[in-house]
């Protein structure tokens, strides 16, 4: 989840990017980091690419800005 600041507010962004691809597979914006945003996401990439229902993820620390 990556935190940005806009207009003085606060916005989390939620992706989760094919390894392989470097595609975003899917992605969630939120006001607040919470649980459900990341559950929403996950169920976006499930329904977009049902092969993956069921399988291992990785989860990565890193930000977009250290994606360069």
């Amino acid at each position: 989840m990556t935190e940005f600041h806009l207009n003085g507010e606060k916005l989390y962004l939620s992706p989760v990017m094919d390894g392989c691809g470097q595609e975003i597979v899917a992605y969630t914006l939120s006001r607040h980091p919470v649980l459900k945003q990341v559950m929403d996401m996950l169920d976006q990439a499930y329904q977009k690419h049902p092969a993956l229902n069921g399988s291992r993820l990785a989860i990565s620390a890193r930000s977009f800005s250290g994606m360069a």
